[in-house]
């Protein structure tokens, strides 16, 4: 099955959640690790095209490297696209709710403590009842 492929991540300026084409641009240069680090850039790009011929401005904004997402290619039940870095309630084996985050495994995606059941390959996992409650990066809490 093809899936879209495409990232998410929170703007450094302002803490929004953006979504788009994922870009990471490594300096190289006779400096000190130190400059080299400061001015690696993790962007995340939403919109534009250019290409030899056309100037066509690229609107891409710089995100918090560690709240960089891929998306799925899986809906929750409710049919909002699942990232990794996720937080998802579904239900176990004894009718029991729990909690887990989306992870990327060899095999394909899944929800990791495990709860009952992974999240592998590019199922639909309508029938499974997932729902996102949030996401690693603002709502850890849920996973304690």
């Amino acid at each position: 099955m093809k899936r879209e492929i495409k990232f998410r991540g929170k703007r450094i300026d302002n803490n929004q959640w953006i979504y788009g084409e994922y870009i990471f641009i490594k300096m190289l240069c006779l400096a000190s690790q130190e400059n080299i680090d400061k001015n690696n850039k993790t962007l995340i790009v939403v919109d534009g095209m250019s290409d030899w011929n056309l100037s066509i401005p690229i609107n891409c904004y710089e995100v918090i490297p560690k709240t960089v997402g891929e998306y799925t290619g899986l809906k929750d039940k409710n049919g909002k696209d699942i990232y990794e870095g996720d937080i998802v309630k579904g239900c176990c084996f004894n009718g029991a709710y729990s909690y887990g985050s989306v992870v990327q495994s060899k095999t394909g995606w899944c929800v990791f403590p495990p709860f009952g059941k992974f999240i592998e390959g590019y199922d639909d996992i309508d029938t499974l009842g997932i729902e996102i409650i949030g996401n690693i990066y603002e709502n850890e809490e849920l996973l304690k």
